[in-house]
């Protein structure tokens, strides 16, 4: 016979004690599902398990001119060019990925040296930004092996010709994320214009976040 002196007590169990379940719950949850390796110098932890999808993130990085590799010879607005030369302003690359959309931006902008990292929302990217690319993504690969990993793959929309006008090209963008930790933070960020150029960053701070069920864009 079910104790009704239970039911009473549970009615009246007081919100921050059940929230306060939830969050352990929630927490064995995560911890269960990373694994730390060591492989000589290297440390990494790493998830157990794929997420069932990618819904979006956000990430922004200073850009190094000399990172940008490419045997074509680049040509940017002369303001920019001007502004980057003479150390002026420092360039950013502000990414970001919509599941509802399927479209990767690339937005490459200037701001003044020492500017907040990542820079405020309130700014106007699509305003701001003096070259881009945008691409539509057909497919998402997540991994745990290695490393906790996602790379993104479709056909350039639209952008500047920095080198060559994008529209058309195959690209590609790829980074490792932290798990186990509530630090958002991204590594060995890589983007790939094939046949125009490539963009490698070591460490960018953002946000990320998962769908609960998997789509077949995304792989294992």
């Amino acid at each position: 016979m079910m104790n009704i002196k239970n039911i009473a007590l549970t009615s009246v169990l007081k919100p921050s004690f059940i929230l306060a379940g939830f969050f352990l719950i929630a927490h064995s949850a995560q911890a269960v599902n990373t694994v730390t390796t060591t492989v000589g110098a290297n440390t990494v932890t790493t998830c157990k398990r794929t997420p069932a999808g990618l819904s979006s993130f956000m990430m922004e990085h200073t850009v190094d001119v000399a990172d940008i590799k490419s045997t074509l010879t680049p040509q940017l607005p002369d303001s920019a060019f001007s502004d980057i030369s003479s150390g002026k302003k420092e360039v950013r690359s502000r990414i970001s990925y919509d599941k509802t959309t399927k479209v990767l931006k690339n937005l490459l902008f200037l701001v003044n040296p020492g500017a907040p990292l990542p820079s405020p929302s309130t700014i106007d990217f699509e305003k701001e930004k003096f070259a881009w690319v945008t691409a539509s993504i057909d497919k998402i690969y997540l991994s745990c092996k290695p490393r906790a990993t996602v790379l993104l793959a479709g056909i350039a929309i639209d952008g500047y010709p920095v080198f060559l006008g994008p529209a058309g090209s195959s690209y590609a963008f790829a980074f490792s994320y932290t798990v186990g930790t509530s630090a958002q933070g991204f590594t060995d960020i890589i983007s790939l214009s094939t046949g125009i150029a490539t963009i490698y960053h070591d460490v960018a701070p953002g946000t990320i976040a998962w769908s609960t069920k998997r789509s077949t864009q995304q792989e294992q």
